[in-house]
């Protein structure tokens, strides 16, 4: 889904107000103006920050929050599979199998449907995070501008929540999933969708929280030169080719001056 989403993004046309420089667009792009300038390091870390909040929410309470059954932490994905009458003994021994196989399928079911929730949740929680990043202004607020100038965009918004439906659906079997209700989608979609309210509220907050506040120390800087000993050494052996190219005319001409000058001597002799 990031792939396929950065493909849409970096196809999306320039809309007037980033070309024009409007206000809520934080006016047009100066030469050597940073990538990561502060309005997109806010929208990065406050949505991260979200996500990972949800996540942590629906990995702790989500059993209890869906009204799920209790499962051991040990419990398989792999469901367990139906006794063999021909294998019991006795009669109350084969009720005692029928009755452990009950209790530990619907174990693993209640961790699968858990998990479930865990999965679409996070997938649609980055796909409406996909409308947001159309619009990284200090102050857009409007993230559904022109809707349908990108093809591109539109394929893959529709598509990749197409492909999650279908893993849960369809191919269970691939993603260790359950089949949802109608209630159950409808609450993965409507928590997937709260990132883009948060964008809205992360665009309230002043700029300076990130730009001369302590976190400003912690963010790397773009312009700073990275310290690696492979670009070193790129750099090196470049300045010794243009160090090699600036000296090869030189020796050209100092090796045709002593010919000519040879040349000279000869004749005169």
């Amino acid at each position: 889904m990031d792939t396929f989403a950065a493909l849409a993004l970096a196809t999306e046309p320039p809309l007037p107000s980033v070309i024009n420089g409007a206000a809520n667009g934080g006016g047009p792009a100066k030469a050597g103006a940073p990538i990561l300038a502060a309005a997109v390091w806010r929208q990065v870390l406050g949505i991260a920050a979200w996500d990972l909040l949800v996540m942590i929410v629906l990995m702790l309470f989500g059993r209890m929050i869906g009204g799920l059954p209790e499962y051991d932490r040990s419990t398989p994905l792999v469901c367990p599979s139906p006794p063999s009458s021909a294998s019991s003994g006795s009669a109350g021994q084969e009720v005692y199998n029928y009755m452990t196989y009950e209790a530990q399928l619907q174990e693993c079911l209640s961790k699968r449907r858990h998990l479930t929730y865990v999965f679409n949740t996070f997938v649609f929680l980055q796909i409406f995070n996909f409308i947001n990043c159309r619009k990284v202004g200090a102050r857009d607020f409007n993230v559904f501008e022109a809707p349908l100038h990108n093809t591109y965009f539109l394929v893959v918004f529709v598509g990749t929540a197409a492909a999650q439906v279908l893993m849960c659906e369809c191919f269970s079997g691939l993603t260790a999933t359950v089949s949802l209700t109608r209630s159950e989608w409808g609450a993965c979609i409507a928590v997937g969708a709260t990132p883009l309210l948060i964008s809205a509220a992360l665009k309230i907050t002043p700029l300076v929280w990130i730009r001369d506040g302590p976190l400003s120390r912690l963010l790397p800087d773009e312009d700073a030169d990275a310290e690696s000993r492979l670009l070193d050494a790129w750099r090196g052996a470049k300045d010794g080719k243009e160090e090699a190219a600036g000296e090869a005319p030189a020796a050209v001409a100092e090796a045709a001056a002593e010919e000519d000058d040879g040349a000279y001597h000869r004749q005169g002799s």
